[in-house]
């Protein structure tokens, strides 16, 4: 059988997976992104790709065998390369995926658009796949497996960090740095002009500022069951600290939660550029809430506020700007025990309350990972600034040799 010669174990495991990328390459149809993205993958895990691969050179004088598979001896003339390691490491499929799809992706890449966030990991899982049913590495078959339920996952929680990450700061996060940062309040001291600018940059004026910090300083005196009345003006801040956070509780205001139907649309993979983003985007958050389990969904619906279709009600009059409704949002400090090493448990950590924008909240998963500048107010309430959501398998290489060279596309 050709297939079993070209992955006999007697063959290096270097050579084999040689051979494997060169015929997955073949029979499939790559699109630049794809391209792009998967030579990425291979040069983050140690494997050279050139140019002919791109161009699904090297194998067109092979043929094929019987199974429709290119011939052995073309795949030998295939130009990706592998070499086992010398250094006395091992292969780890699930490292390289892990660290590729949760930290170099979303940090060194430079891929910023959503359908890179939804190709990564479905080329990266075909790949992997591909290696499970041609039996290429039957000796690391675990750590496939395990590598694949990585991307799996990754299909998921990759395009909800886009969601999440496209909205921060909210607009309670630049209400509060317009309030009580100076830096942020110097936009609006010039003449007119200048401020109409800044209006249109940071999609608010100090007064809409201040009817927005109004707002979630009351519902939050609501949900701690405070009845009395607050003015941000009474509230100062303490100083900023870049903390490094997971999300343990969303809350979303009641009225605000929706449920998918069991016809919910799935992740398109192929044509994102045709589609409507938005609905893409909704799709994704439906999706996201849909497959993720009981103990990883978190919106809950337990916070009440009085508004009606974002609009502050409370207010007594019409408004020009509504104000928004914002979805209470629970980080916990990632810290470490300083003897063991190991992460302390939840009622040991600290604990930061900040105010998420709806539609983001509601594609936050249970131990997504927040890296934020965190300023607390004096009545408890923190704001964010510099975030940057992650997924829940995040983790980070315990070596960064540089980017690769494909980090300029977007």
């Amino acid at each position: 059988n050709g297939i079993r010669d070209s992955y006999c174990r007697s063959r290096p495991v270097a050579e084999r997976v040689e051979i494997a990328i060169t015929k997955f390459r073949k029979n499939r149809k790559f699109t630049d992104e794809r391209n792009r993205i998967f030579s990425s993958y291979l040069a983050y895990g140690g494997i050279q790709s050139g140019q002919k691969s791109f161009q699904g050179g090297g194998l067109s004088n092979g043929g094929v065998d019987e199974n429709g598979e290119p011939d052995f001896a073309a795949v030998e003339a295939g130009v990706d390369l592998v070499e086992e390691p010398d250094d006395g490491s091992q292969i780890d499929f699930t490292n390289v995926v892990t660290t590729f799809l949760s930290q170099h992706f979303l940090k060194y890449s430079g891929w910023v658009t959503m359908g890179y966030h939804q190709e990564a990991p479905v080329v990266i899982s075909a790949f992997l796949k591909y290696f499970l049913t041609r039996d290429v590495l039957p000796e690391y078959e675990t750590d496939l497996r395990a590598a694949v339920e990585v991307a799996e996952k990754a299909k998921i929680e990759l395009p909800c960090c886009k969601v999440v990450n496209m909205a921060l700061p909210s607009r309670f996060d630049k209400a509060c740095m317009l309030l009580f940062q100076r830096s942020w309040s110097g936009f609006f001291e010039g003449g007119a002009w200048q401020q109409s600018a800044a209006v249109e940059t940071l999609g608010m004026d100090l007064e809409f500022a201040e009817r927005i910090v109004q707002s979630v300083l009351k519902s939050n005196n609501n949900v701690n069951n405070n009845s009395e009345p607050v003015s941000w003006k009474s509230i100062t801040s303490d100083s900023r600290r870049f903390m490094d956070l997971e999300v343990v509780e969303v809350n979303i205001p009641q009225g605000r939660q929706e449920t998918p139907t069991q016809g919910s649309s799935v992740l398109p993979t192929d044509s994102f550029e045709a589609a409507d983003a938005e609905n893409i985007i909704d799709s994704m958050i439906d999706r996201a809430i849909k497959e993720s389990t009981d103990s990883t969904t978190l919106a809950s619906g337990q916070d009440s506020q009085e508004k009606k279709d974002g609009v502050d009600v409370t207010s007594g009059g019409e408004q020009s700007w509504p104000v928004p409704t914002f979805a209470r949002v629970i980080l916990a400090e990632l810290e470490q025990d300083p003897v063991s090493g190991e992460l302390l448990p939840l009622d040991q950590r600290l604990k930061v309350q900040c105010y998420f924008e709806v539609e983001a909240a509601k594609a936050l998963l249970k131990g997504m990972r927040v890296e934020s500048g965190v300023t607390t107010l004096t009545n408890g309430v923190s704001y964010l600034d510099q975030s940057s959501v992650y997924p829940t398998f995040y983790l980070e290489a315990d070596e960064y040799e540089g980017e690769c060279e494909d980090s300029d596309y977007d």
